[in-house]
């Protein structure tokens, strides 16, 4: 992406096409996605297209890197495996199925994020439904 408005621009277009069958706020993604990749220039989104930090497990879908976690108080560095990518729009659909179907551990892990009626509600459920650990 040469600018910010032009990673907005086409995960938009990604975000409402994965998010609307869902009743799901394409612009909570995409605040996510800017977030999580800043604006796609993180090593996440530029080498593997993971706009927004989707963990994995299988090696044959997923690489492990580096990545600061908040634990116990303070920010520790840890390996984890995150998800592998073709394209942006993988990355936004895989990132709807998540909501949508839970964790592996927890099938019902976003249910106050699946019901909220507005953006503002769906950003403060995630913080509820513990998305991510980042206490900012």
């Amino acid at each position: 992406m040469h600018n910010k408005e032009n990673f907005i621009y086409v995960v938009a277009l990604c975000a409402q096409r994965a998010d609307k069958p869902y009743g799901l706020f394409p612009s909570v993604t995409i605040s996510q996605a800017v977030l999580e990749s800043n604006f796609g220039q993180s090593d996440l989104s530029k080498k593997y297209n993971n706009l927004c930090g989707v963990k994995g497990t299988d090696p044959n879908t997923s690489k492990e890197l580096t990545t600061s976690e908040f634990v116990n108080d303070h920010w520790v560095t840890v390996t984890g495996r995150f998800r592998v990518y073709e394209s942006y729009d993988e990355s936004i659909q895989a990132h709807t199925r998540l909501y949508v179907n839970g964790t592996s551990w927890n099938s019902n892990h976003y249910p106050h994020v699946l019901v909220a009626q507005d953006y503002a509600t769906t950003a403060q459920d995630l913080e509820t439904d513990t998305y991510a650990q980042d206490p900012r």
